[in-house]
């Protein structure tokens, strides 16, 4: 009689425990999801505020948009290149511990990314706006003189979709023509981290 008690009691406490995981777990989903976002919203935040110094420091001009390996050591990211960090015009602002940090998003893996452009998957969780950041070629190789007009509205980088970001910057004519959705759904499925040209994050 004692044995099945104690095989009663181990049941009982046994299903108690899995019942209190089944609740909490997606309690504790959701605090790691929302503590990413937060995560994320900072990376973002910290990439403004270098971008915003190196514009100061070179008087208005910005580097390249990142989009292709045609930007060489132009770029505010070099991607394409074996190591990222020491061919971006960011890197000067950022430690290269700092750098592989920040560039990615916590709830990104860029190792389950399939490659869609070039020879190589873009690494990185977050790509710049081209009409601002502009496609090197546009410029005969040389940084154009930018200023920003109302620069608390113009978006100047995304947390782009894994499904389709596959280079530096995003072109905001694909928006505007092909309706095409760029922005992660990481953290949500209608909204995404963005970052604004005066170095605020909206989500």
């Amino acid at each position: 009689i004692s044995a099945c008690l104690v095989g009663s009691e181990m049941c009982i406490e046994t299903a108690i425990i899995a019942l209190l995981i089944a609740v909490l777990l997606p309690a504790l989903r959701r605090a790691r999801d929302v503590a990413n976002r937060a995560v994320c919203a900072s990376n973002l935040r910290q990439l403004g505020i270098v971008f915003l110094t190196y514009h100061q420091e070179y008087k208005g001009h910005l580097p390249c948009a990142g989009n292709d390996p045609g930007c060489g050591n132009r770029a505010w990211v070099a991607w394409y290149l074996p190591d990222h960090y020491t061919g971006s015009l960011i890197g000067p602002y950022l430690s290269k511990a700092i750098a592989s940090k920040i560039l990615l998003c916590p709830s990104d893996d860029p190792k389950q990314r399939r490659r869609l452009t070039y020879l190589m998957a873009y690494p990185w969780s977050y790509s710049v706006n081209d009409e601002i950041f502009l496609h090197w070629s546009r410029y005969n190789m040389k940084p154009p003189h930018m200023t920003i007009q109302r620069p608390s509205l113009k978006i100047l980088a995304i947390e782009e979709s894994a499904d389709v970001i596959d280079k530096g910057c995003f072109y905001v004519a694909e928006v505007r023509l092909y309706k095409k959705d760029l922005l992660s759904n990481r953290h949500s499925r209608a909204r995404a981290n963005v970052l604004f040209a005066d170095a605020h994050c909206d989500f």
